[in-house]
């Protein structure tokens, strides 16, 4: 018998997802100044740590006894982890040390979005893994 996450679960994973991706995106514009290249720089930072948080989830997820609780506690760092990650967007221009009405360079944009982005972004991916992991024992592991 196969275990899996329930379907609400992802669900409401989905639509918590995509409202922070556009909570963080809207806030994270207007403190760089924004234009589509800080759009794709944050974009690409998130997909960047999502990644990294999936194949970390992936490579332990076959591990974990209780999947559905492992997976619940990611949502609760999830949720612990977005208000102070949005205070940290609000601050970032001071933290880059650009004064007022400054564009952001490339570098500072890309740096900042990926550590603010990182830890968020990399808890998703690692919710997903673990949510889409089963017990079936034909699927081989690294």
């Amino acid at each position: 018998m196969r275990k899996r996450t329930p379907d609400w679960a992802f669900v409401s994973m989905g639509f918590t997802i995509a409202a922070t991706q556009g909570l963080l995106i809207r806030v994270l514009l207007v403190s760089f100044s924004g234009s589509e290249l800080s759009i794709g720089l944050i974009l690409d930072n998130w997909m960047l740590a999502e990644a990294f948080g999936s194949n970390l989830g992936g490579r332990y997820a076959h591990r974990l006894k209780d999947r559905f609780r492992s997976f619940v506690l990611l949502q609760v760092a999830f949720a612990i982890t977005l208000l102070p990650i949005v205070c940290a967007c609000h601050l970032v221009r001071r933290l880059a040390g650009a004064i007022p009405g400054e564009a952001l360079g490339f570098a500072p944009i890309f740096w900042s979005s990926l550590l603010l982005l990182a830890p968020l972004s990399a808890v998703d991916g690692a919710m997903f893994s673990v949510g889409c992991a089963t017990d079936d024992k034909a699927v081989p592991r690294d």
